[in-house]
């Protein structure tokens, strides 16, 4: 959606939030997205995120971080699934979920009350 903007003469949020919604159906991830859009130019490096994508996808190993942590992912996010758990506890031994129904992977712009009550939650435990 980003690459069909970029390719477009789109000048106006609008027109790129019509370019856009033939490629996605999250309307809060596109307007997320759109907050990025300014003048007819994206405030950020697009062909820097598509050359680095691949780096920035992949699963680093580092040392453990053994204090709490909170992960707040989408219920209908691609990335987070069950196959990584392992992996996730290892590298976060006291980690602790909140799964946002309904959401998906920008779980923060289509869910942002859910994802606010979360934090609230797991800071007053």
């Amino acid at each position: 959606a980003i690459n069909a903007v970029s390719e477009s003469d789109a000048q106006t949020r609008q027109q790129a939030a019509a370019i856009m919604r033939q490629h996605l159906n999250e309307e809060g991830v596109i307007q997320f997205l759109l907050k990025s859009f300014v003048d007819g130019e994206w405030r950020f490096n697009v062909p820097v995120l598509w050359d680095q994508y691949p780096h920035i996808v992949g699963w680093e190993k580092i040392p453990a971080w053994d204090h709490p942590a909170l992960f707040i992912p989408g219920g209908n996010s691609p990335y987070v699934s069950e196959q990584y758990r392992d992996d996730l506890l290892a590298q976060f031994p006291q980690a602790r979920a909140h799964v946002i129904a309904g959401a998906g992977h920008w779980v923060h712009a289509e869910k942002p009350d859910a994802v606010l009550r979360a934090i609230r939650r797991y800071l007053n435990d």
